[in-house]
């Protein structure tokens, strides 16, 4: 199977509109950009993202993709969907083969398609994350506690550490987030929320602490204007996983060459753009602290 590893790829365009447009859901017409008029060449894995991909990541991205052809001898579409539901549909629906998925949504999918874990992130040799409660700088807020009847930002409706975890750490207290915060508003992602707090829109917001670190190491300006008043967790890191049918040997040879790229120089340099320190393997049993969290936050009680 041939690579497509030009500078100028469609798949790279594609990937940089996405940085320049905003989330980027792509259509069975952008898919076939890279291969024939059918959708791609036979044999493509569609690897599917979520949220939005700033113009850094994009080039980091295509790397990521480009690095993963070379090592496991087949061609990759990305696809890209706007929220964490819907691309777990598009993986329960068998229109992607593997995704980065959270964790939230891998709990979810165990139910009716139960996803086949590959690799989670690594921060040092552990695949954990917590979930960040941060404000401006030069606010004078100490806590969570602190922010009661304040203006506050959710990310995602199934984001774990965006609005599952500080949810379910509320009700544990007794509160409920609609009535704790006022206004909570919801956003697509961590980028905006965090665009929120900073243009003063609310007072504070919840961030996995490896989208903070990311974003921290992109943009270094943004440590003097943002603080951590509480840390949340640790959750199992959100996870790589590939569709339950999908051929035993292609999932091996994914999860080979994720977990070999700490190891290889350019694999190493991909992780360090990504602000990680590699990719482990995790188990199905890791991710039962968030079964607990998803059942107590989104109401699930079949969720076993």
């Amino acid at each position: 199977m041939r690579r497509t590893d030009l500078p100028d790829s469609p798949r790279r365009r594609l990937l940089l509109s996405a940085a320049i447009a905003g989330p980027l859901l792509l259509t069975p017409a952008a898919r076939a950009a890279d291969g024939d008029g059918d959708g791609g060449h036979r044999g493509t894995l569609r690897l599917g993202f979520t949220g939005v991909v700033a113009r850094s990541d994009a080039e980091t991205l295509a790397r990521f993709v480009d690095y993963l052809e070379s090592r496991t001898g087949y061609a990759f579409e990305p696809v890209f969907t706007r929220t964490y539901r819907e691309m777990a549909e598009r993986l329960a629906g068998g229109a992607v083969d593997v995704a980065y998925i959270c964790g939230s949504s891998y709990i979810l999918l165990q139910e009716r398609h139960d996803p086949r874990l590959l690799a989670a992130p690594l921060i040092g040799d552990r695949p954990v994350y917590y979930s960040l409660v941060v404000v401006r700088a030069d606010s004078p807020y100490r806590s969570l506690e602190d922010l009661r009847g304040k203006p506050y930002a959710f990310s995602d409706r199934q984001s774990n550490s965006g609005t599952l975890v500080p949810t379910y750490e509320l009700n544990r207290q007794g509160e409920s987030a609609t009535s704790f915060f006022h206004p909570l508003i919801h956003v697509n992602n961590h980028a905006e929320t965090i665009n929120a707090l900073l243009a003063g829109l609310v007072e504070g917001t919840s961030i996995g602490s490896h989208a903070y670190r990311h974003m921290l190491s992109a943009l270094p300006a943004l440590e003097d204007r943002l603080r951590v008043v509480e840390r949340l967790g640790p959750y199992p890191s959100t996870p790589l996983v590939a569709r339950r049918d999908l051929d035993h040997g292609i999932a091996a040879a994914v999860r080979k060459a994720l977990i070999g790229m700490a190891d290889d120089p350019e694999g190493a340099e991909i992780l360090r753009q990504f602000s990680i320190d590699g990719y482990g393997t995790i188990s199905r049993a890791a991710y039962e602290p968030i079964r607990e969290v998803v059942r107590e936050t989104l109401g699930y009680n079949d969720v076993r």
